[in-house]
């Protein structure tokens, strides 16, 4: 940031010991939503043609997806976690995950959802893999 202010003619007035009070006022974890993974392509018409998942890119062949197109990957969650932990070095709390489908609602009321169980359960398996790879969540 400081080439950026620099380059823009911005200039930061710190005193003496704010450096300290800026690294007091750091968090202690660091939270997060994951839902999905994207891809992008170098190849302009296959973006463009499949719109990518929710803010564009384009979808992973090798992944399932969602009723919505949401593509589903639970190894991402992981590589995320091992991303986010290497850069910032502070616990890590995700604090929502699920998958969105239609579901069949039974005559009884009940709706049989096991592919969302099964959804939860892949990505809470990639948790313990990311706690396994010394992430602290």
């Amino acid at each position: 940031m400081n080439r950026f202010f620099e380059e823009n003619g911005i200039t930061i007035d710190k005193k003496s010991g704010d450096d300290e009070i800026l690294k007091q006022g750091t968090v202690d974890f660091y939270t997060f939503s994951y839902y999905v993974s994207s891809c992008e392509s170098a190849d302009p018409s296959v973006a463009a043609a499949e719109g990518g998942n929710i803010i564009g890119g384009c979808s992973n062949p090798y992944l399932k997806a969602s009723d919505w197109g949401w593509q589903i990957d639970p190894k991402g969650l992981r590589y995320t976690l091992n991303e986010l932990y290497d850069r910032y070095q502070i616990p890590l709390m995700v604090v929502e995950n699920g998958l969105g489908a239609y579901d069949k609602l039974e005559e009884d009321g009940s709706i049989h959802d096991n592919y969302r169980i099964d959804y939860l359960r892949a990505h809470v398996e990639q948790m313990k893999e990311a706690v396994k790879d010394g992430i602290e969540l």
